[in-house]
């Protein structure tokens, strides 16, 4: 399966969702898979970011991380950014502190699809866990892990330079940090500063 497939099975994930949980009331949208990460950080965007014959497109961007998820743990992700483009939709704030934490709104929202919510101190009403009639519907839709087994693989870090170099006085020990390469004196010393390191 491409992942081109993989995306169109969770938008027709979303289209089932939007009608089973939320009546068929969201307005359109499109979703995205972003490349492989270390976390499964998901975002939804507030403003349009694509246009179909003329009308503005919200997205919802799913890392790759998804894939590794069982289907009942997906689904929850799905409904958790499709619940923020409800609340958006209609004016409702369920966010602040910069869309980070969670409000009572959202809860509100999240249970009303049939999730099981906890709140934690840094991002408030953002732990989520399907109820067992969530996941009754959930089989009853037949969603599946239909990705044929492809799975995210953890990026290799690489040893990047990150572009910051250090430079010393060698009289004194001064030092300073800079993006880019630059001729640099200590005025203690009058002596030119020498490169160090490469961070």
């Amino acid at each position: 399966m491409t992942i081109s497939e993989i995306t169109a099975y969770f938008e027709e994930m979303c289209n089932i969702l939007n009608y089973n949980l939320f009546e068929g009331s969201l307005p359109p949208f499109c979703v995205v898979i972003s490349g492989a990460s270390n976390n499964l950080s998901t975002t939804y965007s507030r403003q349009d970011v694509w246009s179909k014959n003329g009308v503005g497109l919200r997205e919802i961007v799913l890392s790759s991380e998804i894939l590794n998820l069982n289907i009942y743990d997906a689904v929850v992700v799905l409904i958790h950014e499709m619940i923020h483009h409800y609340c958006y939709s209609r004016g409702l704030k369920d966010t602040s502190r910069g869309n980070t934490y969670h409000n009572k709104i959202f809860r509100q929202e999240a249970e009303k699809r049939f999730l099981i919510v906890e709140y934690s101190n840094k991002t408030g009403f953002t732990i989520l866990k399907p109820s067992e009639k969530l996941k009754k519907i959930i089989d009853t839709l037949g969603f599946q892990e239909n990705w044929n087994g492809v799975k995210t693989v953890k990026p290799i870090a690489k040893n990047r330079d990150n572009g910051i170099r250090k430079y010393v006085c060698p009289s004194c020990g001064n030092s300073v940090r800079a993006t880019k390469d630059v001729n640099i004196a200590c005025l203690d010393c009058n002596k030119k500063m020498v490169i160090e390191k490469r961070m």
